[in-house]
C-alpha cells in the first residue's frame, strides 16, 4: 500500500488570530511622551482557521478509478472557530503625537478538527470498505510586528503587521474492512510561516 499524505499550507488558522482583546501595562515618561516606553501584556480571543490537505493515494496497491473515491475526502478543507491566549511585549518611541515600536506574542490555541469520510464501497472491489480520517492541530505561533500609532490625548490608535511562525500536526488514517483489512497511519510535524497583524485603541 503506497499512501502519500501531503499538506500545502495555504490558509491556516495562525492567520486568522483575530478578534483578540489585550490588557497592558505601558512606561509612562515625563513631558509629552507619555506613550514611550515598555509594556508588557496578554491577549484572549478567538479566531476562525482553515487548513487545505492536499494529500492523495497511488497507483500500486491502489487500481485505476480508485483515487477519484479517496481523494477527494482527504482533500476537504478543514475549518474550525478555536479560541487563543497571547502573552505580548513591546517598546514605543512616541515622535510628538506618532508612536512607533516593535510588538512580539507568543499565542497559544486550541485549534482541531477532523475530517471523516465513509465507509465507502470501492467500485473497483465492492466487496472492500474504506474509511479516512484527517485531523489537522494547531498549537502556539510567535508573531514580531513593527508598529505605528497615533496619540489623540489619553488614547493611542495603533496597528501592527509581520511574520508569524507556527506548529501544526498533520494526522492521516485510512482503514479498509470487508475482504480485506489493511490500514495506514501517518503523521507530519511542520512548522509554517504567515503573516500576523492587529489594529486597536489604547
Amino acid at each position: 500500500m503506497s499512501l502519500k499524505g501531503v499538506i500545502r499550507f495555504g490558509r491556516l488558522p495562525l492567520l486568522a488570530l483575530v478578534c483578540a482583546a489585550s490588557l497592558s501595562t505601558t512606561a509612562v515618561a515625563d513631558g509629552d511622551k507619555e506613550w514611550e516606553g515598555m509594556y508588557l501584556g496578554f491577549g484572549l480571543g478567538g479566531g476562525y482557521g482553515i487548513a487545505s490537505p492536499d494529500s492523495h493515494i497511488s497507483i500500486g496497491y491502489f487500481t485505476a478509478g480508485d483515487p477519484e473515491q479517496v481523494d477527494p475526502g482527504l482533500q476537504e478543507s478543514i475549518e474550525d472557530g478555536y479560541l487563543s491566549g497571547s502573552a505580548i511585549a513591546g517598546y514605543d518611541v512616541q515622535r510628538g503625537d506618532w508612536v512607533f515600536g516593535f510588538e512580539a506574542s507568543l499565542t497559544a490555541s486550541n485549534f482541531s478538527d477532523t475530517n471523516a469520510a465513509g465507509p465507502t464501497s470501492y467500485t473497483s472491489f465492492p466487496a472492500v470498505n474504506f474509511t479516512t480520517r484527517t485531523t489537522i492541530e494547531h498549537d502556539f505561533a510567535f508573531s514580531l510586528r513593527p508598529k505605528i500609532g497615533y496619540a489623540l490625548g489619553d488614547v493611542l490608535l495603533h496597528a501592527a503587521l509581520g511574520p508569524t511562525i507556527g506548529t501544526f500536526k498533520y494526522k492521516l488514517r485510512y482503514n479498509e474492512t470487508g475482504a480485506t483489512t489493511n490500514s495506514y497511519s501517518y503523521t507530519d510535524d511542520r512548522v509554517a510561516f504567515g503573516i500576523s497583524s492587529n489594529i486597536g485603541a489604547s
